[in-house]
């Protein structure tokens, strides 16, 4: 298959990992329309909050997420609902908040691009029901459990968000029924955010092994430490012309220079207790650490 305006991209990891830096770059080549978190329920009118990392396997029926997936996909950009993907006002704005918003996020409407690229944090699974209703060209950014603990515990108001996928007994049932030791013996903000990370992750990283449909990973320490080779690869795939290519990545390089002092920066940032839990309940969910 080569390049088609019609075929969605979406950029999937947890929350921390890159994915905003991503898509960022990414929408540099001005052909692309970027739409934010389209399951945020705070922003978007008629989500559900349970829909927050739901867990979908292929095959399965849930009507409201997919007519909400057609409407992400595919709605026409003079729709009233559509232009909420681009301005991210909160539901419950004040009209200044509105007009902020509107003024900040005016640029990404771009009404000439064709090809939608959108990105996700809550999404990581239920990618391979995406792929099988909607056959989008995915990318999973995976970063350092560290890292992302690290970054979350910085920038604060993250949820602990086990209340979302512990009310989800297939889940449990299906992949995490040997974990709820580990999940009972959780006693701090820290080893929360440590479970949540590979709760998010350990579903993409089965589904890229077993090599279930198309999916490319992209690790968060590539994009950082050698940003072209890395770049390259993610653009080949999701088949970017390639007389695009070499331009889009200077323009990255130019405007959202990687930052390579943030890959190890959690080292000084956890203590060894909470590094050895979370390295220690990756390996309970047999999750690579880069």
């Amino acid at each position: 298959m080569g390049y088609d305006v019609d075929v969605p991209i979406v950029i999937a990891g947890s929350g921390r990992s890159g994915t905003s830096w991503l898509i960022e770059a990414m929408t540099l080549d001005p052909h692309y329309r970027p739409i934010f978190e389209p399951l945020h329920f705070k922003y978007v009118p008629n989500v559900d909050v349970d829909w927050w990392n739901k867990y979908l396997c292929k095959g399965d029926n849930h009507a409201e997420l997919e007519d909400h997936f057609q409407k992400v996909f595919h709605a026409r950009p003079d729709q009233a609902w559509y232009r909420w993907m681009h301005f991210r006002v909160p539901i419950d704005a004040s009209w200044y908040q509105t007009v902020t918003q509107y003024a900040y996020y005016l640029p990404n409407v771009r009404p000439w691009a064709k090809q939608r690229v959108v990105k996700m944090i809550k999404a990581n699974l239920l990618l391979e029901w995406l792929h099988d209703r909607f056959q989008p060209r995915i990318v999973f950014i995976s970063r350092h459990p560290c890292a992302v603990v690290a970054s979350r515990i910085a920038y604060g108001g993250w949820q602990d968000g086990k209340s979302k996928w512990m009310r989800q007994r297939r889940l449990i049932e299906d992949h995490l029924q040997s974990k709820m030791s580990l999940v009972s013996s959780i006693k701090s903000p820290v080893q929360m955010h440590a479970l949540n990370w590979c709760v998010e992750n350990f579903l993409p990283m089965l589904q890229l092994k077993q090599n279930r449909f198309e999916m490319h990973h992209v690790r968060y320490r590539d994009l950082m430490l050698e940003p072209e080779e890395s770049l390259a690869n993610l653009l080949n795939f999701i088949r970017l012309p390639s007389e695009r290519i070499p331009g889009l990545i200077r323009r990255i390089m130019r405007c959202k220079r990687p930052s390579p002092e943030h890959v190890d920066k959690w080292k000084t940032q956890l203590d060894a207790s909470d590094i050895d839990f979370t390295f220690r309940c990756a390996e309970e969910f047999e999750l690579p650490i880069e």
